[in-house]
């Protein structure tokens, strides 16, 4: 982080510490960097907000962040509950009311230099396709969303029935013997401080927010990459958004966009969702009478 400053495109990075308030009360800090381009760093412009992934921290988030920054984008790569610096090292786990925490994170956001209060996108990668849409409902302050992949019902691909009453079981076996396997549960299940996988598939019924997609009131892009292995749920929630402008994107695996959050095909990935955001965004600032500036 100290170094990107030096590079052929400089960026500045902040280390941001957000005040945040659990379900018990207590108070401790949410770890997140600010990435801004150094030219005119001052300058407001539109800012993403891109809460990590299920086993992800806020610095892995500058890999996903260059996109943006090119075309003249702030990003605040942000953990929360659950994730890196507040599983390790405060103990606070995931929690399905994601709402609550993004609302906290929105609210120290608004008062970050160079931030564009009016053009303020929340995108969700990996597990924070579930945390994003459920955080942005009933927010009128987001000028839009993007999910990669959209996962609105964490719980339901856990089969029903008698399939459901061997799942824990059978999987339990599975993971004594494959390491893989282990390490799959393991790493989840202390994200939300659980030690069962029973529990954990109990807890993942938690996680759904298919019945709050009405709240979503901004412009919505949905990805749903080909042979991404946690995706498949796109449809549901852009049948459930009732906003104007939503657009579900399924490209082909031609394009090079293939596999869990596009794979490598990163540059195309940030080619169709950046056009989208900068005409999204320019519209609504026309609309409004406002100086789009700042999207290049």
């Amino acid at each position: 982080m100290e170094l990107l400053p030096h590079t052929a495109n400089p960026i500045v990075a902040e280390n941001v510490s957000i005040a945040y308030t659990g379900i018990d009360g207590r108070r401790t800090d949410i770890h997140a960097w600010l990435f801004r381009l150094s030219a005119d760093v001052e300058r407001p412009r539109p800012t993403i907000v891109m809460p990590a992934g299920y086993d992800s921290t806020a610095e892995s988030g500058w890999g996903f962040a260059q996109g943006a920054l090119a075309r003249g984008y702030n990003v605040l790569s942000v953990e929360g509950p659950g994730q890196g610096a507040s599983l390790i090292l405060d103990r606070v786990y995931f929690r399905p009311d994601y709402e609550s925490v993004l609302g906290q994170i929105l609210d120290r956001v608004v008062t970050l230099p160079g931030v564009d209060t009016d053009r303020l996108v929340a995108v969700g990668r990996s597990f924070a396709g579930y945390l994003v849409p459920r955080g942005v409902a009933g927010e009128s302050r987001w000028a839009a969303m993007v999910c990669d992949p959209a996962q609105p019902d964490m719980g339901a691909k856990i089969p029903g029935g008698w399939k459901e009453r061997v799942a824990a079981p059978l999987m339990t076996l599975i993971s004594k013997v494959s390491r893989e396997r282990r390490e799959f549960f393991t790493s989840r299940m202390a994200c939300h401080g659980l030690d069962t996988i029973a529990d954990y598939l109990d807890e993942l019924k938690r996680f759904t927010m298919i019945d709050r997609a009405a709240e979503i009131s901004c412009p919505t892009l949905i990805v749903e990459s080909p042979n991404d292995p946690v995706g498949g749920q796109g449809r549901d929630l852009f049948d459930a958004l009732t906003v104007d402008t939503k657009e579900l994107f399924a490209p082909d695996p031609e394009s090079g966009v293939d596999g869990h959050c596009g794979g490598l095909g990163q540059r195309v990935w940030d080619a169709v969702v950046y056009d989208w955001l900068d005409g999204v965004l320019a519209h609504a600032a026309n609309r409004t009478g406002s100086v789009v500036g700042g999207v290049r």
